[in-house]
C-alpha cells in the first residue's frame, strides 16, 4: 500500500484553494482528472505516475464557487454546477478537449449532479429542487419539488433510476414510458434521522449494483453508515467513527478472497478526518487511518485499486492498493448483489465493543495485508506513521507565537483554555500551538486547525467560527462543518446565537446561520480615527466603534452617534431611568437613551424617558420649544406602539405645567 500527496492543487496569488469537488475519465488509454475548486475554475490533469499529474487545460465558465463536476460514464460528457446556479454542459473529444455546449440557469446554487447514461443529467439545488434535464434538447424535463430542505445529493443508480438524499429523507425515482415519451416520476421514499448536515461535501451516496452506500446516518446515538437495497430498506450499517461519514465510496470492481468469497469494497471519509476501508465479509474495518487528511474530505473516487480523495485543505492525496495486500482477485463480471455476512447484519451487538477511537491504530483483527506490513521491509508506508503535512505557507510562523483574537478581545498567550455550557455538558477549549482542540471529561473530541499567524475566533453554545485564510464555520458539539469554507476578507467577526457578523474596514455583512440568508449589508460611515471594533451587544444593537472612543449604532439604515457611557449604562442596567437622581438627566442623556430604546423596542423605558422630560418641565413650570419637539417626537412613537394609556399618562402630568394646555390639545387632536 502507498499513500501519498499529489501535485494537484488550485493556487490564486500563491494560496492554496479549497477543491470542492473530483471525478476521472479514460480517453484513449489516458487517464484524467478535473478538479473544481472554490476559486472558480475547473481544471484537467493527465497522470504521468500515481502522485504527478501535468495541467492540461483551465476552463473558465462560472462566477463561483464550483460545487460539483462528473463526467458521464462514457466520458463522452462533462458537467459542472456552482453556487453561481449554473449548470455548464461539455462534450469531451477522444483527445480530452472540452467543447462547450451550453449553460442553463437554476433556481438557486447546485450542490450535486450525475448523468443518467448519456440522456439525461439530474441536478440537485439548495432551496430543495431537483431537475432532470435532457441532454439532447437542451431542456428541462422535470422540475421536482418534492424535498422540503437542500438537496445533500443526487446519484444515478442505474439506466433508469436515480436517488435524492436531503436532511432526514431520501427519494428515489423511476423512469417510465408514456406515449413513447421517457419521464421520471416519484416511486418511493424513506425517512431518515441523520447527522446535521454540511453543505458542499460531495457522495454522500455511493452505489454498486442493486445496493446503496448513505452516509451522514445517525442511528442508536451513533455515526454510522447505511447500505440499503433498492427498495430503499435498511441491510446493515457501519459503525465507528466519532464524526459523521460525510463522503462514501464503493470500489467498482467486486472482488474474489483466497477463499473463494465473492466481496465489495467501501471506504468511508468522516468529519474527524480518518478514512476507513470496509470489506463486505467482514463487519469491521480491514484498515483506518487517523488525521488522514487536514481537513475533512470532500469528494473522492476510486480507479481500479486506488483511491483518490480531494479535501478542504486544498489537497489531493491517493491510497494505492495491489492484488496481494487486499488478498484478491477481480471478478470478471459485476454482480448485482453484495455478499454479506451475518456479522454484518448484527454488526451492532458485535462491534460497539471495539468502536475504533486509538490514533493511527489498526483493528487487533488485522488483514493479511496489514500483517505483511510488519514482514515486508520494502513497504515504506506504514499507515500508523502517517503524518499529515499542512501546506498552508502561513503555517511558517515569523515571531515564533501566534497572536490570536477570540470572541473579540486579542489574545497573545501561548494558551487559552475556556469552559463552554453545550447541551448541559462542560466542554473544555483549548487553543494552543495553532490549534484548537475540544475536550468533554478531559478526553479530546476533535481539533481544528489555524492556518495564519492572526487568527479570528469567535463561538458561542452551539457555533464555532474561525477565521484564518476563510472563514469556516463549525458546531462545536462535534467540530462538523456546517457549510463550505467562505472566501472573503474579514477584519472583525462577531457571533450572536445564530447570527454571524462579518466585516472589514468599509463594509458589514450579517447573515443567518440557519439557512445562509443575508440579513443586513451596509456600508460603515467614514470618520477620522480608524475603527477599533465591530460587534453585536446583547440585544443585536450594532455597533462600530472608533479609536476615538466615538461609537455608532445602526438602526432604520441609519448611523447613530451614542456616548459610550450612556450604551454601558442603558445595556448592563435597564432601570437606570428608575434613579432619582435627576441631575444627571440632561436632555442630551434623556435623548440618547430614547434613541437606544426605540432600537431595542422597549416602550416601557421609553415611557420612562418621556416622564423625565415632563420632570424637567415640572421643575421650571414651564415647557420650552425645544422639550416641546422632542415630546412630540416621544408621543408619535408611543401612539406608532399602540401605547395611548402612557400618552394620557404624560398629559396628565403636564397639566400641572404651566402653558402646557396648547401643546396637551394638540396631542390630544393627534390621538383622535
Amino acid at each position: 500500500m502507498i499513500i501519498s500527496n499529489t501535485n494537484i492543487n488550485h493556487e490564486v496569488s500563491n494560496q492554496t484553494q479549497s477543491i470542492f469537488s473530483i471525478d476521472k475519465t479514460v480517453k484513449n488509454d489516458k487517464f484524467f482528472i478535473a478538479t473544481g475548486s472554490i476559486d472558480g475554475n475547473i481544471k484537467i490533469w493527465t497522470r504521468k505516475t500515481v502522485s504527478n499529474y501535468e495541467l492540461v487545460k483551465t476552463i473558465k465558465r462560472h462566477n463561483g464557487s464550483i460545487t460539483i463536476i462528473r463526467f458521464s460514464k462514457s466520458g463522452r460528457y462533462f458537467a459542472s454546477g456552482a453556487d453561481d446556479g449554473k449548470l455548464s454542459l461539455f462534450k469531451v473529444t477522444d483527445e480530452c478537449e472540452f467543447d462547450f455546449l451550453y449553460n442553463l440557469k437554476q433556481s438557486s446554487d447546485i450542490t450535486s449532479l450525475d448523468f443518467i447514461n448519456d440522456d439525461f443529467i439530474v441536478t440537485g439545488n439548495l432551496d430543495g429542487k431537483t431537475n432532470v434535464i435532457d441532454i439532447y434538447n437542451h431542456k428541462r424535463l422535470h422540475e421536482f419539488k418534492d424535498h422540503t430542505k437542500s438537496i445533500l445529493n443526487v446519484k444515478s443508480v442505474d439506466n433508469e433510476t436515480f436517488l435524492t438524499f436531503s436532511e432526514g429523507e431520501i427519494f428515489l425515482y423511476k423512469q417510465s414510458y408514456k406515449d413513447n415519451e421517457r419521464y421520471f416520476s416519484l416511486f418511493k421514499q424513506k425517512f431518515y434521522k441523520i447527522d446535521e448536515d454540511t453543505s458542499g461535501m460531495n457522495n454522500k451516496i455511493s452505489v454498486q449494483g442493486n445496493y446503496i452506500a448513505l452516509g451522514l446516518q445517525y442511528n442508536n446515538n451513533r455515526h454510522t453508515v447505511d447500505v440499503l437495497d433498492q427498495n430503499l430498506n435498511l441491510l446493515y450499517s457501519l459503525v465507528g467513527h466519532k464524526l459523521p461519514v460525510e463522503v462514501v465510496s464503493f470500489n467498482d470492481n467486486v472482488f474474489l478472497s483466497d477463499k473463494n468469497e465473492e466481496f465489495s469494497v467501501i471506504a468511508c471519509a468522516s468529519q474527524d478526518t480518518s478514512i476507513s476501508f470496509w470489506s463486505t465479509i467482514n463487519p469491521k474495518p480491514f484498515l483506518l487511518i487517523k488525521d488522514f487528511t487536514l481537513d475533512p474530505i470532500l469528494d473522492m473516487f476510486w480507479y481500479k485499486n486506488t483511491l483518490v480523495c480531494a479535501s478542504y485543505d486544498g489537497v489531493v492525496k491517493v491510497v494505492e492498493f495491489d492484488n496481494d495486500e487486499l488478498n484478491c482477485n477481480y471478478v470478471k463480471n459485476k454482480q448485482n448483489q453484495l455478499n454479506l455476512t451475518k456479522e454484518n447484519i448484527l454488526l451492532e451487538k458485535e462491534f460497539f465493543k471495539d468502536k475504533i477511537d486509538e490514533p493511527n491504530k489498526v483493528k487487533e483483527e488485522k488483514t493479511e495485508m496489514v500483517e505483511e506490513d510488519k514482514k515486508t521491509e520494502s513497504n515504506k508506508s506504514k499507515v500508523r506513521k502517517i503524518t499529515p503535512v499542512s501546506i498552508s505557507k502561513d503555517n511558517k510562523k515569523i515571531d515564533g507565537k501566534t497572536k490570536v483574537r477570540i470572541n473579540n478581545e486579542n489574545f497573545d498567550s501561548k494558551v487559552y483554555t475556556k469552559t463552554i455550557d453545550v447541551n448541559r455538558m462542560k466542554y473544555q477549549m483549548k487553543y494552543e500551538n495553532d490549534q484548537i482542540c475540544i475536550f468533554v471529561n478531559n478526553i479530546l473530541l476533535y481539533k481544528l486547525h489555524i492556518n495564519s499567524r492572526y487568527p479570528n475566533v469567535v463561538y458561542n453554545n452551539k457555533y464555532m467560527i474561525i477565521y484564518d485564510d476563510y472563514v469556516r464555520i463549525y458546531y462545536i458539539i462535534n467540530g462538523m462543518l456546517v457549510y463550505p469554507y467562505i472566501h472573503i476578507n474579514v477584519t472583525y467577526i462577531d457571533l450572536r446565537d445564530n447570527r454571524l457578523l462579518l466585516a472589514d474596514k468599509t463594509t458589514i455583512k450579517i447573515i443567518n446561520l440557519l439557512n445562509m440568508e443575508v440579513l443586513l449589508e451596509t456600508s460603515i460611515p467614514e470618520y477620522k480615527e480608524n475603527i477599533s471594533n465591530v460587534y453585536f451587544d446583547e440585544k443585536y444593537i450594532l455597533h462600530v466603534k472608533y479609536k476615538d472612543e466615538l461609537v455608532l449604532i445602526y438602526h432604520k439604515k441609519f448611523w447613530i452617534p451614542i456616548n459610550n457611557l450612556t450604551i454601558k449604562n442603558s445595556i448592563e442596567n435597564d432601570s437606570l431611568l428608575s434613579n432619582n437622581n435627576d441631575n444627571d438627566n440632561t436632555l442630551e442623556h434623556l435623548e440618547s437613551l430614547y434613541n437606544i430604546y426605540i432600537i431595542t423596542n422597549d416602550v416601557d423605558n421609553v415611557f420612562g424617558v418621556g416622564m423625565k422630560m415632563v420632570g424637567m418641565c415640572a421643575r421650571v413650570d414651564d415647557i420650552n420649544v425645544i422639550l416641546e419637539v422632542k415630546l412630540v417626537k416621544l408621543i408619535e412613537y408611543l401612539i406608532s406602539k399602540d401605547c395611548k394609556s402612557y400618552v394620557h399618562e404624560l398629559l396628565k402630568r403636564l397639566n400641572e405645567v404651566k402653558n402646557s394646555h396648547g401643546f396637551i390639545d394638540r396631542i390630544l387632536n393627534m390621538l383622535k
